[in-house]
């Protein structure tokens, strides 16, 4: 189940138009499930995003739940601005290669290799979304401590 629903897309993050519901229903789907990933699924495997959230104090808690939903919105985003749905699947978008006698011209597109110098390549991933999931641990990949 994705993290936002069609009114917080459309109404607090105020994403582009999406007018197709059942798309949106879909972009938001996928954009949950990357989020899920490029967070090591932290989130479903603490049982949900108040869950995970839980132990902070209620200020940072609220203000880290509105990141994840912002992160999701913004992922949404910019799948639909980058194809669609499928724009998930590989990170490729290639672009076209036109030739009419001696012109030629080539668009090389976003590939997956474009570099996020903060946080390695990919393009599956909006650059913007590491921002948002910045102000939590949720990308936090070094050893916590036990106690």
């Amino acid at each position: 189940m994705g993290y936002i629903d069609k009114a917080f897309y459309r109404d607090v993050y105020k994403g582009v138009v999406i007018v197709s519901d059942d798309e949106l229903d879909v972009l938001i789907e996928r954009a949950s499930n990357l989020i899920d990933e490029l967070t090591l699924h932290k989130i479903p495997f603490a049982g949900g995003v108040e869950v995970y959230f839980q132990p902070y104090p209620e200020a940072p808690k609220q203000m880290m739940q509105t990141a994840v939903k912002n992160a999701v919105a913004c992922e949404v985003e910019y799948l639909f601005c980058s194809g669609g749905a499928y724009a998930a699947n590989d990170g490729v978008q290639s672009g076209g290669n036109v030739r009419i006698g001696n012109f030629s011209y080539t668009d090389a597109g976003k590939t997956a290799s474009v570099q996020n110098s903060a946080y390695g390549s990919d393009a599956r991933y909006s650059r913007s979304v590491y921002g948002y999931l910045s102000k939590t641990d949720l990308l936090f990949r070094g050893v916590g401590l036990c106690t």
